[in-house]
């Protein structure tokens, strides 16, 4: 699976956490409490595919960038790291997303 296609993925979960806010003010109905649950399973299947992720610096940017939110330069400061350790784990981190995904739909 290519870099962009993972990154996409995994943006994913950022977009699902506005659609379910912006669900939540509307009046409850079949449509919106549909839309809110897809939204959750794509955050329950982004943090399940991460979960397969060893322990590692890797995971930790990854679940920091595209679930926390912050931006790689937030997480090379928070973790007194330098930018290219970041990209560097970030990327390698991309690729075993790619593995796991690509395992996953076979």
């Amino acid at each position: 699976m290519q870099i962009e296609e993972v990154k996409k993925y995994l943006s994913g979960y950022q977009v699902a956490a506005q659609n379910i806010k912006a669900m939540s003010v509307l009046p409850e109905n079949d449509y919106v409490r549909t839309q809110i649950a897809r939204s959750r399973a794509l955050q329950s299947d982004i943090e399940r595919t991460l979960s397969k992720l060893k322990i590692s610096q890797k995971r930790t940017i990854l679940e920091a960038h595209y679930i926390g939110g912050l931006s790689l330069r937030a997480i090379e400061r928070k973790l007194l790291l330098s930018k290219s350790t970041v990209q560097k784990y970030h990327r390698a981190g991309l690729e075993k997303v790619g593995e796991i995904l690509e395992k996953r739909s076979i």
